[in-house]
């Protein structure tokens, strides 16, 4: 139901009718309305978050594994340059 569901929505062709239809559609794993099975939770990351601060403005954050990151690129842990 859910794969006839989501090809129906990627067949409009209307912005506004496509919308709507994904947004039905979001129902099937963010609701129990339409399937009693249908809430999924997926763990944006399994590692802790660390926050750090500096106050020099030249250093630059990068990504060590962001390119090991899979379909979440854009999460990633980050750490500081130097």
């Amino acid at each position: 139901e859910f794969d006839a569901k989501s090809a129906e929505c990627d067949s409009t062709v209307d912005d506004a009718e496509r919308a709507a239809c994904y947004n039905e559609l979001d129902k099937y794993v963010t609701t129990l309305e339409i399937d009693p099975n249908g809430l999924v939770s997926m763990p944006i990351t399994q590692k802790p978050s660390f926050y750090g601060y500096t106050s020099a403005l030249s250093q630059a954050g990068v990504a060590p594994d962001a390119n090991n990151a899979g379909p979440l690129t854009n999460v990633a842990d980050f750490m500081f340059a130097g």
